[in-house]
């Protein structure tokens, strides 16, 4: 992918494009840092002199006593020079340079870099593969989004603001403490020693208190919104109260894990006290001996004090940040260990786009060849799904696959779309092996309707235009017609006051019912109009009055089309083209209804014990 430059202030995807995030902290950390390195580098520029001009205000301190110590011989030209230079410095130029640093930091660290970041990872994550996000709960994938682009764009900040401020005014305090005297230099350089060990040796303690709280914090986050996006089955059952208990169990381990955190941030505070003692006894007790002793002057003497509560308020701040610092780095690392997972699923190195032949009925061959399939299981242990099958559905035809729950349809849907890579063999549409095509253009050949059709939290035009971004409003209609959703969808109206198509419609399509899903689920793959339509129990949602409607609508759609239908109502799927029975992931029947019936095999007996025409379960 050509590589390409974008400035920090947008929102936009990382250069190197959508691939595999690193999965170590500090390389990981870096991907998205260096895509603002100027502009990090420009702010330690400023926040350096910030830091630097306002460290200088003991020095003016200690001119200013050398001169008023002795009026008699005191030089006014040049103390007036020195007290409007210490002004301008002070209170006129730090003051610009640190907003100027705040004016660049705030939309940096604030606002675009870590919008900028969320929305990579959130990229990156969309593109794992469809079994990343059955396995994990949807609410703690979208909390570790959120928390990773708070705590890296924290992690940034810190070190501009603060462990970079703390050097540079360790390297001024050491060198006014020298000029002042070498004794003092000495015991800031003692203390600093012991400081640096003392954060060496307790800061890391934070890491795995910090990491168990971010984890379980996002862990109930998931339960969470595990237990909202499901309330129907929540009040169905009638269990809020199980909820309520089963909920407060990981929420009090939750307040556990945050209370031992911040209990080990408070020890490491008692810690900063001893030290506060440690630097501010040795400088006060050596200046005044030097005052005593006569080796010390007036205005050395106030410049080493007043940068005493200088550099402990810098020390208290940095061991503060560092507490800070590293629970941003363990959330970090809690996001990087679940968001940043190799993609199972990806394009080949020179994948191309699918082509699909143009016109009604020419194109959209579809064969499996010996294609195998466990899931990754022992198929010798029962954890087989599909064995060396082959099945070549020429372009056009309508088959309807048969079979009893676990026969292996949908696996051989699922493997069609790649949302897994077959195990042995190969797919091909149109002669064209589809793992060595883009995932995308794959799927923009493919149109599917499901049992469960979910919709987006978005306008009933935006649903339908889904399957088509660039249609018509007059589009979109058209295709509600077909569908026979056009009428309901007049009826429409959120509480925003939204009305007809552009009313909301809820997370996941809550608002409507399920027969009203699948219609505006069936509108979108009419304005699709893929060569290739898969119905997975694509009318089991709907009254049969509607459905018969559908049916003919249906008939229309997958004219000229390649078709694949799964059904256990198999009334539904008699008039296919084709039946291809399934069982234990072979196929063990394939032919027309009518040939089905007379053979008298699995399909005959499964037709024949239908009780309101769906199919019968062992």
């Amino acid at each position: 992918m050509q590589t390409q430059t974008f400035k920090l202030a947008q929102i936009a995807i990382s250069p190197e494009g959508i691939n595999e995030l690193p999965n170590k902290l500090w390389p990981f950390i870096w991907h998205f840092i260096k895509q603002g390195k100027w502009p990090i580098l420009l702010l330690m520029v400023l926040e350096g002199i910030a830091v630097g001009l306002n460290s200088l205000a003991p020095l003016f301190y200690r001119e200013m006593v050398n001169s008023f110590s002795q009026p008699e011989q005191m030089d006014w030209n040049r103390t007036l020079w020195l007290f409007v230079t210490m002004v301008g410095t002070l209170f006129v130029l730090q003051p610009i340079v640190s907003r100027a640093g705040g004016w660049l930091g705030w939309p940096l660290f604030f606002v675009h870099f870590r919008e900028r970041v969320r929305f990579q990872l959130t990229a990156h994550t969309r593109a794992q593969s469809l079994s990343f996000f059955t396995e994990d709960f949807a609410g703690r994938i979208a909390n570790k989004i959120r928390e990773g682009g708070y705590a890296i764009s924290e992690i940034a900040s810190i070190s501009v603001y603060v462990l970079w401020g703390f050097v540079v005014s360790l390297v001024i305090t050491g060198t006014l403490l020298f000029q002042a005297h070498w004794s003092l230099l000495v015991a800031f350089v003692a203390w600093l020693v012991v400081y640096l060990a003392y954060l060496a040796w307790y800061a890391p303690k934070l890491l795995p208190v910090g990491k168990r709280a971010a984890d379980l914090h996002s862990k109930t986050s998931g339960l969470v919104v595990d237990s909202i996006t499901n309330i129907m089955l929540v009040k169905l059952f009638g269990q809020d109260k199980f909820e309520e208990e089963y909920l407060l169990k990981h929420q009090q381990e939750t307040a556990h894990a945050s209370y031992e955190n911040h209990k080990t941030i408070q020890i490491m505070w008692i810690g900063m006290s001893i030290l506060t003692f440690l630097l501010a006894a040795p400088i006060i007790g050596i200046t005044l001996l030097g005052l005593h002793q006569g080796w010390l002057g007036k205005g050395d003497a106030v410049m080493a004090i007043t940068l005493l509560p200088q550099m402990l308020a810098f020390a208290w701040w940095t061991a503060e940040s560092c507490s800070n610092l590293f629970e941003h780095i363990s959330n970090t690392e809690d996001a990087m260990n679940t968001l940043a997972k190799p993609y199972t699923i990806t394009d080949a190195p020179a994948a191309t786009e699918l082509k699909v032949n143009k016109g009604s009925g020419k194109g959209g061959e579809v064969r499996f060849r010996n294609v195998t399939f466990h899931y990754g299981k022992d198929a010798e242990n029962g954890g087989g799904v599909l064995h060396n099958l082959s099945l070549t559905i020429p372009a056009g035809q309508k088959v309807g696959l048969v079979g009893k729950s676990g026969a292996g349809k949908s696996t051989l849907v699922n493997l069609l779309l790649r949302f897994y890579d077959v195990e042995g063999g190969q797919i091909t549409i149109d002669g064209q092996n589809i793992a060595h095509v883009t995932q995308q253009s794959l799927r923009r050949h493919i149109a599917m309707v499901t049992q469960d059709s979910s919709l987006l939290h978005r306008s009933i035009a935006d649903n339908i235009r889904y399957g088509n971004p660039t249609a018509t409003d007059e589009e979109v209609v058209a295709a509600a017609k077909r569908a026979h959703a056009h009428s309901f969808i007049l009826t429409l109206e959120d509480k925003a006051g939204r009305k007809g198509y552009e009313a909301h419609v809820g997370e996941r399509g809550v608002k409507l019912s399920g027969g009203q899903r699948q219609r505006i689920a069936i509108a979108r793959v009419i304005l699709e109009n893929a060569p290739i339509l898969l119905l997975d129990e694509a009318t089991s949602a709907l009254d049969s009055e509607v459905e018969a409607a559908i049916q003919e609508e249906m008939k229309t759609l997958m004219e000229g089309k390649t078709t694949i239908a799964i059904a256990h109502r198999l009334s539904t799927i008699a008039q296919m083209d084709r039946l291809v029975v399934m069982d234990k992931g072979n196929i063990v029947e394939d032919g027309t209804h009518a040939e089905l019936i007379a053979k008298g095999g699995i399909y005959a007996q499964l037709w024949q014990r239908q009780s309101g025409g769906f199919l019968g379960h062992d």
